[in-house]
C-alpha cells in the first residue's frame, strides 16, 4: 500500500483564515491587473471574486486590493502592499511547507 503525505496550508491573521483560494485570487489579480480576468483564470463568476475579496478585506480589516473604475483609459486591479505582503508571506510557507512534504514523499506500509 502507498502511502502519501497531503497538507493544506492556511495563515490565520487575527484569528481569520487565508487560504489557497484566497491567494490564487490575490495571484490572478496580481498576475492580470484585473478581478474580471483573475476571476475568468479561476474558473470563478466576477460576483464570486468581488465576493471573496470583500469577505477577506472585512475580516483582516484592511485593504488588499486597490480597484480602479473603467472608462476611456480603461479600469484595473492592484495588490495593496498589505495585501501583496499577505500573498507573499503564504506563499513562502506554502512553498516551504511543499518543499519539507517532498522530501518525504510516499512509503509503502
Amino acid at each position: 500500500m502507498k502511502v502519501e503525505i497531503r497538507t493544506k496550508i492556511w495563515l490565520e491573521v487575527e484569528g481569520h483564515p487565508f487560504c489557497h483560494g484566497k491567494a490564487a485570487l490575490l495571484s490572478a489579480i496580481q498576475q492580470h491587473g484585473s478581478i474580471r480576468q483573475a476571476a475568468r483564470q479561476l474558473r470563478m463568476s466576477y460576483r464570486r471574486a468581488w465576493e471573496y475579496i470583500r469577505d477577506l478585506e472585512a475580516s483582516l480589516q484592511f485593504t488588499v486590493v486597490d480597484t480602479q473604475a473603467g472608462g476611456t483609459r480603461g479600469g484595473g486591479a492592484h495588490l495593496t502592499p498589505r495585501g501583496i505582503a499577505l500573498l507573499d508571506t503564504y506563499q513562502a510557507v506554502h512553498e516551504r511547507v511543499a518543499e519539507a512534504v517532498s522530501t518525504h514523499g510516499a512509503t509503502a506500509i
